[in-house]
Protein backbone atom coordinates (compact mmCIF):
# COMPACT_ATOMS: atom_id res chain seq x y z
CA UNK A 1 0.00 0.00 0.00
CA UNK A 2 1.33 3.43 -0.94
CA UNK A 3 0.76 6.67 0.90
CA UNK A 4 0.87 10.36 0.05
CA UNK A 5 4.37 10.37 1.56
CA UNK A 6 5.62 7.65 -0.79
CA UNK A 7 8.77 8.56 -2.67
CA UNK A 8 9.19 8.07 -6.38
CA UNK A 9 11.71 9.28 -8.94
CA UNK A 10 10.93 10.78 -12.35
CA UNK A 11 13.27 10.31 -15.33
CA UNK A 12 13.01 11.54 -18.92
CA UNK A 13 14.52 9.03 -21.36
CA UNK A 14 14.86 8.98 -25.15
CA UNK A 15 13.47 5.78 -26.63
CA UNK A 16 16.93 4.93 -28.07
CA UNK A 17 18.27 4.72 -24.52
CA UNK A 18 15.73 2.12 -23.36
CA UNK A 19 16.67 -1.52 -23.01
CA UNK A 20 14.69 -3.90 -25.20
CA UNK A 21 13.04 -5.30 -22.08
CA UNK A 22 11.98 -1.82 -20.83
CA UNK A 23 10.67 -0.88 -24.30
CA UNK A 24 8.64 -4.11 -24.43
CA UNK A 25 7.28 -3.40 -20.95
CA UNK A 26 6.19 0.13 -21.97
CA UNK A 27 4.55 -1.10 -25.20
CA UNK A 28 2.70 -3.85 -23.36
CA UNK A 29 1.51 -1.46 -20.64
CA UNK A 30 0.13 0.87 -23.35
CA UNK A 31 -1.67 -2.07 -25.02
CA UNK A 32 -3.10 -3.22 -21.68
CA UNK A 33 -4.51 0.27 -20.95
CA UNK A 34 -5.55 1.40 -24.44
CA UNK A 35 -5.64 -1.77 -26.55
CA UNK A 36 -9.44 -1.76 -26.60
CA UNK A 37 -9.27 1.23 -28.99
CA UNK A 38 -8.96 -0.22 -32.52
CA UNK A 39 -6.37 2.23 -33.87
CA UNK A 40 -2.77 2.09 -35.05
CA UNK A 41 -0.74 4.36 -32.72
CA UNK A 42 2.48 6.35 -33.18
CA UNK A 43 5.46 5.27 -31.08
CA UNK A 44 6.87 7.87 -28.64
CA UNK A 45 10.38 9.23 -29.12
CA UNK A 46 10.63 10.22 -25.44
CA UNK A 47 9.29 8.80 -22.20
CA UNK A 48 8.81 10.37 -18.81
CA UNK A 49 8.95 7.47 -16.36
CA UNK A 50 8.22 7.22 -12.65
CA UNK A 51 10.02 4.65 -10.51
CA UNK A 52 9.72 3.47 -6.93
CA UNK A 53 13.22 2.10 -6.45
CA UNK A 54 13.58 0.02 -9.65
CA UNK A 55 9.84 -0.65 -10.11
CA UNK A 56 8.22 1.23 -13.01
CA UNK A 57 5.05 2.83 -11.60
CA UNK A 58 4.10 5.51 -14.16
CA UNK A 59 4.70 6.59 -17.72
CA UNK A 60 4.02 9.29 -20.28
CA UNK A 61 5.09 9.06 -23.91
CA UNK A 62 6.07 12.13 -25.93
CA UNK A 63 5.89 12.39 -29.72
CA UNK A 64 7.73 15.13 -31.63
CA UNK A 65 5.44 16.10 -34.50
CA UNK A 66 4.76 18.83 -37.05
CA UNK A 67 0.96 19.13 -37.23
CA UNK A 68 -1.42 21.31 -39.23
CA UNK A 69 -3.78 23.70 -37.43
CA UNK A 70 -6.13 25.47 -39.85
CA UNK A 71 -3.50 24.64 -42.53
CA UNK A 72 -0.70 26.32 -40.51
CA UNK A 73 2.28 24.10 -39.56
CA UNK A 74 2.95 23.95 -35.81
CA UNK A 75 5.59 21.87 -33.99
CA UNK A 76 4.17 20.18 -30.90
CA UNK A 77 4.99 17.63 -28.25
CA UNK A 78 2.27 14.99 -28.33
CA UNK A 79 1.43 13.45 -24.95
CA UNK A 80 0.76 9.71 -25.18
CA UNK A 81 -0.30 6.99 -22.79
CA UNK A 82 -0.44 8.72 -19.40
CA UNK A 83 -0.53 5.74 -17.04
CA UNK A 84 0.11 5.15 -13.34
CA UNK A 85 -0.18 1.79 -11.61
CA UNK A 86 -3.50 1.57 -9.77
CA UNK A 87 -1.90 1.44 -6.33
CA UNK A 88 0.00 4.67 -7.08
CA UNK A 89 -2.95 6.71 -8.32
CA UNK A 90 -4.12 9.69 -6.25
CA UNK A 91 -0.59 10.23 -4.89
CA UNK A 92 0.33 13.10 -7.22
CA UNK A 93 2.22 10.87 -9.64
CA UNK A 94 0.14 11.90 -12.68
CA UNK A 95 0.57 15.59 -11.88
CA UNK A 96 4.34 15.17 -11.51
CA UNK A 97 4.62 13.08 -14.69
CA UNK A 98 2.70 15.71 -16.65
CA UNK A 99 4.78 18.59 -15.22
CA UNK A 100 7.95 16.77 -16.26
CA UNK A 101 6.44 16.03 -19.71
CA UNK A 102 5.73 19.74 -20.25
CA UNK A 103 9.31 20.51 -19.17
CA UNK A 104 10.59 17.92 -21.69
CA UNK A 105 8.45 19.43 -24.46
CA UNK A 106 10.10 22.80 -23.81
CA UNK A 107 13.66 21.63 -23.04
CA UNK A 108 14.16 18.48 -25.14
CA UNK A 109 11.90 19.20 -28.14
CA UNK A 110 12.30 22.99 -27.94
CA UNK A 111 8.64 23.62 -28.81
CA UNK A 112 5.96 25.77 -27.18
CA UNK A 113 2.92 23.51 -27.48
CA UNK A 114 1.68 20.19 -26.16
CA UNK A 115 -1.25 18.20 -27.52
CA UNK A 116 -3.04 15.19 -26.09
CA UNK A 117 -6.04 13.06 -26.99
CA UNK A 118 -8.31 11.86 -24.19
CA UNK A 119 -11.75 10.77 -23.06
CA UNK A 120 -14.07 13.40 -21.62
CA UNK A 121 -14.13 11.65 -18.23
CA UNK A 122 -10.40 12.30 -17.67
CA UNK A 123 -10.26 15.82 -19.16
CA UNK A 124 -10.78 17.49 -15.75
CA UNK A 125 -7.40 16.16 -14.57
CA UNK A 126 -5.65 17.84 -17.52
CA UNK A 127 -7.68 21.07 -17.23
CA UNK A 128 -6.44 21.48 -13.65
CA UNK A 129 -2.89 21.36 -15.07
CA UNK A 130 -3.55 24.14 -17.60
CA UNK A 131 -4.56 22.10 -20.67
CA UNK A 132 -7.40 23.49 -22.83
CA UNK A 133 -10.01 21.67 -24.91
CA UNK A 134 -9.85 22.36 -28.65
CA UNK A 135 -13.46 22.53 -29.87
CA UNK A 136 -12.71 21.64 -33.49
CA UNK A 137 -12.26 18.22 -35.16
CA UNK A 138 -8.89 16.46 -35.03
CA UNK A 139 -8.01 14.22 -37.96
CA UNK A 140 -5.24 11.63 -38.22
CA UNK A 141 -3.93 8.86 -40.47
CA UNK A 142 -4.82 5.18 -40.24
CA UNK A 143 -4.05 2.37 -42.71
CA UNK A 144 -7.58 2.71 -44.13
CA UNK A 145 -7.27 6.50 -44.57
CA UNK A 146 -8.00 9.71 -42.64
CA UNK A 147 -10.19 9.51 -39.55
CA UNK A 148 -11.65 12.01 -37.07
CA UNK A 149 -10.79 11.48 -33.38
CA UNK A 150 -14.08 10.73 -31.59
CA UNK A 151 -13.10 12.14 -28.18
CA UNK A 152 -11.35 15.28 -26.91
CA UNK A 153 -8.22 17.03 -28.11
CA UNK A 154 -6.48 19.19 -25.52
CA UNK A 155 -3.61 21.63 -25.99
CA UNK A 156 -1.05 23.26 -23.71
CA UNK A 157 0.69 26.55 -24.47
CA UNK A 158 4.06 27.11 -22.83
CA UNK A 159 5.03 30.55 -21.59
CA UNK A 160 2.09 32.50 -22.96
CA UNK A 161 2.23 31.23 -26.55
CA UNK A 162 -1.18 31.08 -28.26
CA UNK A 163 -2.44 27.80 -29.73
CA UNK A 164 -5.25 28.47 -32.23
CA UNK A 165 -8.64 26.90 -31.48
CA UNK A 166 -9.12 25.50 -34.99
CA UNK A 167 -9.31 22.17 -36.87
CA UNK A 168 -6.22 20.00 -36.32
CA UNK A 169 -4.58 17.45 -38.61
CA UNK A 170 -2.10 15.31 -36.65
CA UNK A 171 -0.21 14.76 -39.92
CA UNK A 172 0.29 11.06 -39.17
CA UNK A 173 -0.79 8.40 -36.71
CA UNK A 174 -2.45 9.41 -33.44
CA UNK A 175 -0.82 8.99 -30.07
Amino acid sequence: MTSANSVFQIKTIHEKDLTGQKRDQLVQWFKDEFGYIPLKWAEPQWYVLAFNDSELIGRVGIIDRLILVADQQICIGGISGVIAKNEWRNNGIGKKLMAEAVKAIKDKLNVCFGLLLCRKEVSGFYEKLGWKVNDFPTTFEQPQGKMVFPNLTMTYSCEGAFFPNAPIDLNGLPW
